[in-house]
């Protein structure tokens, strides 16, 4: 069922949430990157500095360039085996592997059946949520056969970022955070009322907004977290962990949610 979630609400139970639970912040650590991407499971981090994408493990640092492409634009380590990055100006999404070596390149301007895609994150079996900007739809695209599937119906609002899993992307839009499941069904609208900055995972997700950290766990009952000596760039959620990323330090956060 399609849930709607009024931040309004948020904001009137910050008091009554943000008192209910707590954090731990298990290191901090210096980092010099335009943006921080996220950590995959085996630990290494990712991060972006000078258009360059960076792996970081406990022994090896591997990157990733290729500026006749452009800037880089979004990037998605949800498979750690196929990585997803996405140049908007070029069009192109390049497909990586765990030592960020190209395996797969797909060009929407020269590839039918032709898209214009403003935003392209991972899904499973070789398949890449895709927003199509002409027909402003959400849909998928396998990048080995080509094949597409359109999913979602016009969403007639500004496009603005998007995040998935394998099941589940979710769009972020001027108005809202919709989310929709790979049948194309809207299964949940958030209010945009100041989202900076979002991630997901799993069934839970993490909003900035008004530089406060909110997580939405599965029961969707708001948990506000205020890190009042962090300015927040960006923002990465795995289980009970959050990372952020302030532009000079890296934080490893534990979460207890009540």
């Amino acid at each position: 069922m399609k849930k709607a979630i009024c931040f309004l609400f948020l904001i009137l139970c910050n008091g009554l949430f943000s008192q209910e639970n707590t954090f731990e912040i298990i290191e901090k650590t210096p980092l010099v990157a335009h943006s921080f991407i996220g950590v995959d499971t085996q630990g290494a981090w990712f991060y972006m500095a000078d258009n360059v994408l960076y792996k970081k493990t406990a022994d090896e640092l591997f990157n990733y360039q290729n500026f006749q492409l452009g800037k880089m634009g979004f990037v998605d380590i949800l498979n750690p085996l196929k990585i997803i990055v996405f140049y908007p100006d070029a069009q192109t999404v390049v497909v990586l592997d765990n030592k960020l070596s190209e395996i797969q390149r797909v060009n929407f301007v020269l590839t039918p059946p032709y898209l214009n895609v403003a935003g392209a994150s991972a899904a499973n079996d070789n398949r890449i949520w895709i927003f199509n900007q002409d027909t402003q739809q959400l849909e998928l695209f396998n990048y080995i056969n080509k094949n597409h599937l359109v999913l979602s119906g016009s969403i007639a609002e500004p496009y603005l970022l998007q995040k998935s899993n394998f099941n589940y992307c979710y769009v972020l839009t001027q108005t809202s955070l919709r989310g929709y499941n790979s049948y194309g069904s809207l299964i949940e609208r958030i209010e945009n009322t100041g989202i900076q900055k979002f991630d997901i995972d799993q069934n839970k997700i993490a909003l900035l907004v008004n530089d406060q950290v909110i997580i939405l766990p599965e029961d969707r009952n708001p948990r506000i977290f205020n890190f009042n000596d962090i300015a927040v760039k960006d923002l990465y959620l795995t289980q009970d962990l959050l990372y952020l990323y302030d532009g000079k330090f890296l934080y490893k956060i534990k979460l207890t949610l009540n």
